[in-house]
């Protein structure tokens, strides 16, 4: 079965996007046709910019970012929202470190 990976991009205390996330994780269980995680940058704790080589290399060094590969590598789909202005920082780092993983499935 496809799994695909809801990812709640904020990491502030207050946060609207958590109950989206959820609300969005019910109706694509319902489907039936994926396997469902929900993964909370929060929680995942990705450090902006501490990786000295560029993502697309996959030459991690850090713990927490190949923790991250190894969460990504198992989606087949990522849904992510448009944001007015562009992707927010913990958004933006996450999909730069996520789109060598994820299986050749772009972010979108």
């Amino acid at each position: 079965m496809p799994v695909l990976q809801i990812i709640i991009g904020s990491t502030r205390p207050v946060r609207s996007g958590e109950p989206v996330a959820q609300w969005f994780a019910d109706l694509a269980r319902a489907d039936g046709r994926f396997e469902v995680e929900l993964v909370d940058l929060k929680e995942v704790g990705l450090p902006l910019l501490d990786e000295p080589n560029h993502p697309r290399l996959q030459q991690y060094t850090q713990p927490h970012t190949h923790r991250w590969s190894e969460i990504v590598s198992r989606a087949d789909a990522v849904p992510m929202p448009r944001v007015p202005r562009g992707a927010r920082p913990p958004g933006s780092r996450c999909c730069a470190y996520a789109a060598r993983s994820a299986r050749g499935s772009a972010p979108g």
